[in-house]
């Protein structure tokens, strides 16, 4: 075989041959295709200013010119410059009948790939999540907290509680509502320890992603909030964590499993049908693009090699 031969048999920008952005290891070349790239990384930029504007880009070329290629280039750049974005490709899909399904599939597997050496893009949003929550909460929390205080302040044991109390329930047992006012003025001096466990574990960011973002998956929160517990998981708990941390990303990959429905909350995928099922997976892209909106992060999503 002749050097031509050689080439042509192993060459790397055959669209068939072309590896996948997350495994590509083939060295990028910075002028090959760059104002196509550049291109799509200002939609990037505007979509992160304008979330709710649509945008959406056709690359078209031969096989070999580089398309694949260009989507490794793109990804790179999000990981090494720490870009509020998230990046999935994904290919034709050969099944009608569950479109919806193997999208879902594909998008959350590429989310569960390396951001970072420590961190996937699904902690990423997580993270995004939970940054989104404590900023809108803050200052209600504060004024909660100072009228909470302020009632402490008022309801600590004296004469004129006493006296208030005896006067609003005639009969009471004065001895009855020292040992109320007792406990109280204990509980107030606790220390409360704030882990972001215990933020989950109480369920306001549950409930406030559900009032926030109308039309979200209730599964789809359920889910989160059981991998967000499991990755900030005490060390005595850690065992039980795990368990219910890959459960969780085993139903968001969109698997039937008997577990899920016990483990997790979530409704029992054994009983729906496949039009249920489809429905359900457009409801959790619906839901992911939500969240991505309300926390604004891009996300590239590439049909790649769909000759």
């Amino acid at each position: 075989m002749d050097m031509r031969e050689r080439l042509l048999h192993n060459n790397p920008f055959v669209s068939s041959a072309a590896a996948e952005p997350w495994v590509n290891a083939a060295p990028d070349i910075p002028s090959l295709n760059r104002e196509v790239s550049d291109r799509i990384f200002y939609l990037v930029e505007n979509k992160a200013l304008r979330p709710r504007d649509p945008m959406a880009g056709l690359i078209l070329g031969e096989a070999g010119t580089g398309k694949t290629h260009m989507l490794k280039r793109i990804l790179d750049r999000i990981r090494k410059q720490d870009i509020d974005a998230v990046f999935v490709s994904v290919k034709a899909f050969s099944t009608p009948e569950r479109v919806m399904r193997d999208l879902w599939c594909e998008i959350f597997v590429n989310l569960t790939k390396g951001r970072s050496d420590k961190l996937s893009q699904f902690d990423f949003i997580v993270e995004k999540m939970m940054d989104v929550y404590r900023k809108r909460n803050k200052a209600k929390n504060e004024a909660k907290n100072k009228a909470k205080n302020e009632a402490k302040g008022k309801l600590r044991f004296d004469k004129e509680g006493v006296d208030f109390f005896q006067n609003l329930l005639p009969g009471i047992h004065e001895d009855f509502l020292k040992a109320v006012f007792a406990y109280y003025d204990g509980k107030a001096g606790e220390s409360k320890k704030s882990t972001k466990i215990k933020i989950w574990l109480s369920r306001p960011p549950f409930l406030f992603f559900r009032n926030l973002l109308q039309g979200i998956h209730k599964d789809f929160l359920k889910a989160v909030s059981a991998y967000y517990n499991a990755k900030n998981a005490n060390q005595d708990e850690i065992g039980l964590r795990e368990e219910k941390s890959k459960t969780a990303l085993k139903w968001l990959r969109g698997s039937i499993d008997d577990e899920h429905h016990g483990l997790l909350g979530v409704e029992d995928r054994n009983k729906m049908s496949p039009a249920e099922l489809e429905g359900e997976a457009k409801n959790l892209i619906l839901s992911l693009g939500l969240v991505l909106d309300c926390c604004k992060i891009p996300m590239v999503l590439c049909f790649d090699q769909l000759d």
